[in-house]
């Protein structure tokens, strides 16, 4: 009774919920306060009902959990009780048999364990997380002791290290390069002192050895009393990332070196600034750094007249993001110099702001090579307009010239042995000299195109300006003052002087009628050489030593398209009495015959520049010889003159005036027959008089074959143009005699009287 009275104050008053369980039926015999306020059953109730009214595990399970605490194999149970509220608390309990009065009953002891589970759950899931946040982690996660020695390492740091898990848990941490340990030791200290580290970069190894760029991120572990228990250490790989910035890095270099060294203008514009230049840029702009123009307005370097489509393309680049096609644009640079350029630009974001990328390439110097091809092109096409008139003039002038030496000497013959009383004197007159005219006009188309006959010597060019000054005075009058202003040393050059004399008089000629209220002529001369950079300009000049020629006078000046045409054949300003138009054609065939060039500047009301250039030469000029004068008895007129000529015309006019001369004369109608006449006479023959062109053999050729039979004969030429058989660019050959149709009576007499007698 007294045993059974302690256990009854032991139950009773126990604080923690106790139940009295027959194993058998599991009745609830008994239940303490403290059951009864935990299930919230009144005791009465309680203890009327079964364990399998509050547990919510089968019947079955109860009975097998039963047995077990009856037989003492196992002595705590979790179980999921329920109360009289209907909630579900998960209890602790401990229980065993036990004997009252005789009965083999179970006790149970129930823990409300429903808040730490909840907590043990909790933390469970907390730490499921970690560990799969741990696990998943593209970092290297570690921790280490107060030792260095790993206690936890991750399955990145597996990946990144190359060492597993169970090769470095527990031992030190194998990362550290020999030659870092000083530093890890350091960093070490640091840390168990509690200092924490962010994003320091670092070399660490891998298991083969190769070294790894990290970024080390540390925090320290700390136990419930704040005292450091380890480390805790984060480690990314930034191997790529440094590879990729150092690649950046090279790249931005290189692009930066290529813009920099672009020999093309690069710079960049937002809000209508600049913002970037490179250095071709600045020396675009006349600028002595990038920086004078940084922040300044681009449209400030704009020509006006492009302003404003720039202005508006500026606004799609800006805010439109549209790209702009290539312009052609005129920028001004900082001495208010223009710059032609080329320029293309592409939308672009640079610094925050929105703007252009514009690439400009300077065609100044392509707009003047293509203003100069364009000037070239139209003195080509000029000089291939004259070479064709030129070409049309030579083929007309011999046969031309043929005509006009009928017409010449038979009319001169003719007008010897009629008087002055006679009623044709008069019209045969006309006729002389309407066909004087021609020979005159025909003569100045062969100067034209370069065909005509050249007497070249050289020749001192002061001495030709100075010895034909009394001739220009009368030619220019008195209201025109004459200048020379000649060079200190002589101009040598090779020509025949009475060619120059000839384009002086031309020239003289056009600046004095251009001088209709007087004025002044001046006429000057220089040694000039010309390089490549004006011969460039020059076609048909080549660089060299030059003697010029300037004729300059201050007359009425002529219009660009006037002076465009000047050395046209018969293009004139002047009325028809006043010229032909053949002056200056003449003047420029001359002068192109003697390898030189002749050009003209003039403006309207300025007056007007000739300057002729003809190349120098390092001869000497020749003394002048003294002929004597033949005497009347030398007889000339007894020689022995064989005639070759194919125009039957022509013929006939030779072999008159030969006869009237007293001449004994050999007619041949061909070549083959002039040759076989001279190998038939027995004679002397003392000149043959042959044209130069004929069908079938040349003037030279006829000559060759005669001397075979008859070296002693001399040769005349005759011809109104040579094409160069007798002749090489119009300068005749040494030692050759030549008289250029049409000639007239006296002119071919005198001829071959001193042919003979020299």
């Amino acid at each position: 009774m007294e045993s059974e009275s302690h256990y009854r104050s032991l139950f009773y008053n126990n604080h923690a919920a106790m139940l009295i369980i027959d194993p058998d039926d599991g009745a609830i015999v008994d239940a303490n306060p403290a059951a009864c306020t935990f299930y919230g059953w009144p005791h009465e109730v309680l203890t009327r009902m079964r364990i399998s009214d509050i547990n919510t595990l089968s019947g079955e399970q109860i009975r097998s959990e039963m047995a077990a605490a009856v037989g003492k194999r196992r002595d705590h149970f979790n179980f999921r009780h329920r109360r009289a509220d209907g909630s579900i608390r998960v209890v602790e309990v401990i229980s065993g048999p036990i004997q009252v009065r005789g009965r083999q009953l179970l006790y149970s002891i129930v823990d409300d364990i429903t808040e730490r589970k909840r907590i043990e759950v909790a933390l469970e899931r907390s730490e499921a997380f970690q560990r799969a946040m741990i696990a998943c982690s593209p970092v290297a996660l570690y921790s280490i002791d107060p030792q260095g020695n790993v206690l936890t390492w991750n399955a990145s740091a597996e990946r990144i290290f190359g060492w597993k898990a169970d090769e470095v848990v527990g031992r030190p941490l194998p990362i550290v390069p020999d030659d870092k340990q000083a530093e890890f030791s350091r960093l070490h200290g640091c840390l168990m002192a509690g200092q924490n580290f962010s994003n320091l970069q670092l070399v660490r190894l891998r298991k083969d050895g190769s070294p790894v760029d990290c970024s080390l991120s540390t925090a320290p572990i700390l136990d419930d009393g704040g005292a450091v228990i380890g480390i805790m250490g984060a480690v990314e790989d930034i191997t790529e990332r440094k590879r990729a910035e150092e690649a950046l890095r090279a790249s931005e270099q290189r692009f930066r070196l290529l813009v920099e060294s672009a020999p093309d203008a690069v710079f960049v514009q937002t809000e209508g600034n600049f913002s970037y230049l490179n250095q071709a840029g600045a020396r675009l702009f006349g600028a002595a750094a990038p920086a004078d123009l940084i922040g300044r307005p681009v449209l400030e370097r704009l020509h006006p007249d492009f302003r404003q489509a720039v202005s508006e393309r500026m606004y799609r680049l800006n805010r439109k993001q549209s790209t702009a096609p290539r312009q052609d644009e005129v920028f001004l640079r900082l001495d208010g110099g223009p710059v032609h350029v080329e320029v293309t630009a592409v939308p672009i974001h640079f610094a925050g702001s929105d703007g252009a990328l514009v690439f400009a390439r300077d065609t100044t110097e392509i707009i003047q090579a293509r203003l100069q091809q364009n000037y070239l092109e139209e003195q080509l096409h000029q000089a291939q307009k004259l070479e064709s008139v030129g070409r049309l003039a030579g083929g007309v002038a011999h046969d031309f010239n043929n005509l006009l030496s009928v017409i010449l000497g038979f009319s001169e013959m003719v007008l010897e042995g009629v008087g002055r009383d006679h009623p044709h004197h008069d019209p045969l007159r006309a006729i002389h000299e309407a066909a004087q005219r021609a020979r005159d006009l025909t003569r100045q188309l062969l100067a034209f195109s370069r065909k005509q006959l050249l007497e070249i010597k050289v020749v001192d060019i002061n001495r030709v300006v100075a010895g034909f000054k009394r001739l220009l005075g009368r030619l220019i009058g008195e209201d025109i003052v004459l200048k020379l202003a000649l060079a200190s040393q002589s101009l040598t050059v090779k020509a025949d002087a009475a060619q120059l004399e000839q384009v002086l008089m031309n020239l003289a000629v056009n600046a004095r009628d251009a001088m209709a209220e007087g004025g002044t002529l001046t006429i000057e001369t220089a040694a000039v050489a010309l390089d490549n950079a004006y011969t460039a300009n020059k076609p048909g000049l080549t660089p060299g030593d030059y003697a010029m020629i300037g004729v300059s006078d201050t007359g009425c000046g002529m219009h660009q398209d006037i002076l465009s045409r000047i050395f046209e054949p018969f293009f004139t300003t002047k009325d028809k009495e006043k010229g032909t138009g053949l002056g200056l054609a003449t003047t420029y065939g001359i002068v192109k015959q003697h390898e030189g060039g002749i050009w003209a500047h003039s403006e309207p009301g300025r007056g007007t520049t000739f300057k002729v250039y003809l190349p120098l030469c390092s001869e000497a000029v020749a003394a002048v010889e003294v002929q004597a004068v033949p005497h009347e008895d030398d007889g000339a007129g007894a020689a022995t003159v064989l005639v070759v000529e194919d125009d039957a015309a022509v013929r006939r006019l030779a072999v008159d005036i030969l006869r009237r001369g007293g001449y004994r004369v050999i007619d041949s109608d061909s070549v083959e027959d002039a040759v076989r006449r001279a190998a038939g006479h027995d004679g002397p023959l003392h000149l043959v008089l042959t044209d130069v062109v004929m069908p079938g053999m040349k003037g030279p050729e006829v000559y060759a074959r005669i001397c075979a039979h008859h070296p002693e004969a001399r040769v005349l030429y005759m011809s109104g143009y040579t094409e160069n058989v007798i002749a090489h660019r119009g300068v005749l050959q040494a030692n050759v005699a030549f008289i250029q149709k049409p000639f007239s009576v006296v002119g071919l007499l005198e001829k071959i009287g001193q042919l003979l007698r020299r």
